[in-house]
């Protein structure tokens, strides 16, 4: 495994739409045998503002559905964006604060807050109490900007990335049931995890990435991880918000204690 950093000290959480398009921008020019640019096709934009339909211009977070929808969660407002394509839609928020606000495959809608998790059921917000992550949320400062990753997988099937597991939760039976520890792998404690591009999910840690191949419907505890740990003279740590590209590299955000900066990875 090869690696690539390069300075990236104003790499932040996402306050705008064009924060976060500037992210994927940086993202994707890092490729190749040390930094390269390539010339990229010419894509298609399309600017939206509160005048389009968004409940404000200040955004908070940003995912992108398995269904191509854009969610956007602003700030103290009342109600959560989505875009899907065409038109900008809302649903409220729920009253409680919460975070990024997914969608599965299925259509279902999940989000997370200080005690469980949230869905988003016959026009109300449907609370699941989890004991772990309430725990987790109540002893980490950092939840607070950073929360707990989730990834809606099927039906009533809702993936956690916790320090020290990697959990599914049934709705339906409120089981929150581990799939695999952090001490079973290499990668430290575990921080934050993606839907890859085939389906399957980018997990990082703190001394690596991991690739869970497969359709995220299909992953259980059964399923073979495929991990690349960070060199041991490499200086970065702490892997955040893993992103596959079409040339089969994988850009992280990273912590590198030597400059006392936060760095941008190419694998």
């Amino acid at each position: 495994m090869r690696a690539h950093a390069s300075s990236a000290e104003n790499v932040r959480p996402q306050v705008s739409l064009w924060a976060s398009w500037l992210c994927l921008v940086i993202a994707v020019v890092v490729l190749g045998n040390g930094w390269l640019i390539r010339a990229q096709k010419i894509s298609e934009w399309r600017v939206y503002r509160a005048a389009d339909g968004l409940t404000e211009l200040l955004t908070t977070a940003v995912t992108i559905s398995p269904r191509g929808n854009v969610w956007v969660k602003h700030g103290e407002v009342d109600a959560v964006s989505y875009l899907d394509g065409y038109n900008v839609h809302h649903i409220p928020v729920p009253s409680e604060p919460n975070y990024r606000v997914y969608q599965s495959a299925a259509g279902r809608i999940w989000s997370i807050y200080a005690e469980g998790l949230l869905e988003y059921v016959d026009s109300h917000w449907q609370r699941y109490p989890i004991k772990e992550l309430r725990w987790e949320v109540g002893t980490s400062p950092t939840r607070a900007i950073r929360p707990t990753p989730i990834l809606p997988a099927e039906e009533d099937r809702v993936l956690l990335l916790l320090p020290d597991r990697f959990a599914e939760f049934r709705a339906r039976t409120s089981e929150l049931k581990v799939l695999r520890h952090a001490s079973e792998t290499s990668l430290g404690t575990f921080l934050d995890m993606t839907l890859a591009q085939d389906g399957g999910i980018w997990i990082a840690g703190a001394q690596g990435i991991a690739k869970v191949p497969g359709r995220i419907r299909q992953i259980n505890r059964d399923t073979k991880w495929r991990e690349y740990v960070l060199p041991p003279d490499f200086a970065v740590r702490n892997l955040l918000r893993p992103f596959d590209d079409d040339d089969g590299g994988v850009t992280v955000v990273a912590d590198d204690p030597s400059v006392n900066k936060r760095v941008l990875v190419h694998f």
